[in-house]
């Protein structure tokens, strides 16, 4: 599977380019927009943080998404830290991780990607107050996200700590996620690491 991100705040361009192979297929099974981020609201936990361009990028699907999906490419939206505590790696219970997972369902219902991609990168797991890193959080939150988007793509950066978490998880439901799924559309599927097995080429700028 190849796939590439689109940064919402580094680049005037809201729409991937429509790159095609000779046979004419596209050359990108996904595109994904960079990104949401997971805060930390003291009161309540984990939510989704949306910056400005997201929405401008996501709503305006006529001229963003719309032409990438119509050359049979998804697009997706990536779930990235915020230089917070709150991350995919430190949800506390399967509550929070339920309660963060409706919200990105929200979103999505809301603007129409064909998914998610969780990534675990830029949490800041070692500031004050940061809950203790959990290896059932990742699982947690898949499950959960599964549950409200049953025929959604669930992609998985695999980097981080939520990654080292579900090879060590203890719960069944974060244990079933450690498999690469073999299909995008309904399926968890794992996305390799830059220079790891499997994909050989760079991770975006």
């Amino acid at each position: 599977m190849w796939s590439t991100s689109r940064s919402t705040t580094r680049s005037s361009r809201t729409s991937p380019p429509t790159y095609r192979l000779e046979d004419g297929t596209p050359v990108f099974d996904v595109a994904i927009v960079f990104a949401a981020n997971t805060d930390h609201a003291p009161a309540t936990g984990p939510s989704l943080f949306l910056n400005e361009k997201v929405p401008e990028t996501v709503d305006n699907a006529e001229t963003t998404s719309r032409p990438v999906q119509r050359q049979g490419t998804k697009f997706t939206l990536s779930i990235l830290g915020n230089h917070q505590i709150a991350g995919l790696a430190n949800f506390e219970s399967p509550e929070t991780a339920g309660a963060f997972a409706a919200e990105v369902a929200q979103t999505v219902e809301k603007y129409g990607p064909d998914g998610v991609e969780l990534d675990d990168e830029h949490s800041d797991y070692d500031g004050p107050g940061a809950p203790p890193i959990n290896p059932d959080s990742a699982g947690w939150l898949i499950s959960a996200l599964r549950a409200h988007l049953p025929d959604k793509i669930i992609s998985f950066y695999d980097i981080g700590p939520a990654t080292e978490g579900l090879s060590q998880a203890t719960s069944q439901s974060a244990r079933s996620w450690t498999t690469p799924g073999t299909s995008t559309t309904g399926r968890t599927r794992r996305r390799p690491s830059p220079g790891s097995p499997g994909n050989s080429s760079p991770r975006r700028p």
